[in-house]
This record gives structure tokens, C-alpha cells and sequence, in this order.
């Protein structure tokens, strides 16, 4: 999770330096959402995983078992295919 935000956070932060002013990343607007649609997996990802760790860890009293694991990497994994799968769709249709 620290890499997923660190890198992406990194990434950003390369690309306002290189162009010297922010970068649009506008959420609302429906003609440039393909273009952030791998962003806004990210961060909807890491968001929920987050959320999910905080509530894990209170509901079970701090106590991090094998199963928060197991659940963590199964959506790690999801996560790695569909943008994977993402990606190259979109590679292909350009």
C-alpha cells in the first residue's frame, strides 16, 4: 500500500515539476475519463484498503491475523489484473 501511494504521489509530483504548473486532474469532467480511469482505480483501491485495514484492526482489537493476509493479497491481485488488463486495452485501441 505505502508503494501504491508513494509511487503514485512520486509520479504526480515528477509530472508538475516537468511541466511547472498543475496538473488537471478533473474528475468530473466524462470526455477526459478514460484518460484518468487507471488513476481513479488507484486511488478508489487504495482508499478501500485503507478503510478496510482501519475497520479490520478496530473490529478484531488490533489483532492482525493470517486471514487480513489473505484478504489483502487476493486484493492486491485483483487489483494488479484489472489495471493489467486495463492498460493493454487501452494500448490496443490507440
Amino acid at each position: 500500500m505505502f508503494g501504491l501511494l508513494f509511487g503514485f504521489g512520486t509520479a504526480m509530483l515528477k509530472e508538475t515539476l516537468r511541466k511547472g504548473e498543475a496538473l488537471k486532474f478533473d474528475l468530473f469532467n466524462k470526455n477526459s475519463l478514460e484518460k484518468n480511469f487507471l488513476n481513479l482505480i488507484m486511488i478508489m483501491v487504495s482508499s478501500c484498503t485503507l478503510i478496510f485495514m482501519f475497520l479490520y484492526g478496530i473490529l478484531n482489537k488490533f489483532v492482525f491475523d493470517r486471514r487480513l493476509s489473505y484478504i489483502l493479497i487476493t486484493i492486491y491481485c485483483a487489483f494488479i489484473l484489472l489495471t493489467t488488463s486495463i492498460a493493454i486495452h487501452q494500448a490496443m485501441k490507440n
